[in-house]
């Protein structure tokens, strides 16, 4: 199709997609016509339903699709990747090595079937770097950061890095180049987060009035941001400013009664430091 009326102009077309995945299989020599095989593909949904399951972060549910529609394309790069996300998120918060350690394989096929895809890269850094390796989480993150140096994901995540390997000055020179790159989906979707990690390297390097403004904005663009009110009550405290701190931990509370941090409950926390 396209936009243009008259003849001459009618050079910039608008074009239909088909996914690599789904051409590499045609190369397989199926001896079937190109109508059988839409037939064949055009009602398989798992990678729909995966990804409809993946934005609603129900992670098991799109880990079920994905796995379903990499027994029929088994060299899809990029659902792979999905997988591995799903797995990630599943094993980050209890720390369930099986999970995570399936997550980094799923990044590992993902890379093997294209090398130059910065995200596997990426996000098996930060899974390396939540287990504690943060050797292989750094070279992880400097590849994927060779790959694309100039989007705010892989500055992102060599700042992310940094804050695990306690070097909190290139955490904060990198999360800042991250939060310039934001594009509009960062913006709405991932920069509270990048701001919260810059706020805990401020408060860590004793830069106080940078760290709060971190904490502010963090809340600002996310208010059920639980991680932030809970970092930015423990900064509070330590600089004796109990009520605020307080007041931090209550909200925190009211929004999730359950919010552990490490082997302490909100609860305990306002129960033995705010009464």
């Amino acid at each position: 199709g396209t936009f243009s009326e008259e003849l001459k102009d009618r050079h910039a077309n608008l074009n239909k997609v088909i996914p690599v995945a789904l051409i590499n299989k045609l190369t397989k020599n199926l001896n079937i016509t190109f109508a059988t095989f839409y037939e064949n593909i055009k009602n398989d949904e798992n990678f729909i339903k995966g990804m409809i399951a993946y934005e609603s972060l129900d992670f098991e549910t799109s880990a079920d699709f994905f796995i379903a529609h990499l027994q029929d394309y088994p060299e899809d790069a990029t659902v792979w990747l999905r997988l591995g996300v799903s797995f990630h998120q599943l094993g980050r918060k209890g720390l369930n090595k099986d999970l995570l350690t399936s997550a980094l394989e799923c990044f590992e096929n993902s890379i093997s079937l294209d090398t130059n895809y910065y995200h596997p890269w990426g996000q098996a850094a930060l899974v390396y770097s939540i287990i504690g390796e943060i050797s292989l989480a750094k070279s992880y993150a400097y590849e994927a950061y060779q790959i694309e140096p100039n989007i705010s994901f892989t500055n992102y995540v060599i700042g992310k890095v940094a804050n695990e390997a306690k070097d909190y000055s290139l955490a904060i020179d990198f999360l800042g180049y991250a939060i310039e790159k934001a594009n509009e989906y960062d913006k709405a979707n991932l920069m509270h987060q990048w701001y919260l990690e810059r706020a805990i390297a401020n408060s860590l390097l004793k830069l106080d009035d940078q760290a709060e403004k971190d904490y502010k904005t963090c809340l600002n663009l996310n208010p059920n941001n639980l991680d932030c009110y809970y970092q930015y009550g423990v900064f509070l405290g330590n600089r004796n400013r109990k009520s605020e701190a307080c007041n931090n931990f209550r909200i925190l509370y009211n929004k999730k009664p359950s919010y552990r941090a490490g082997q302490d409950s909100v609860k305990e926390i306002i129960d033995g430091f705010c009464n």
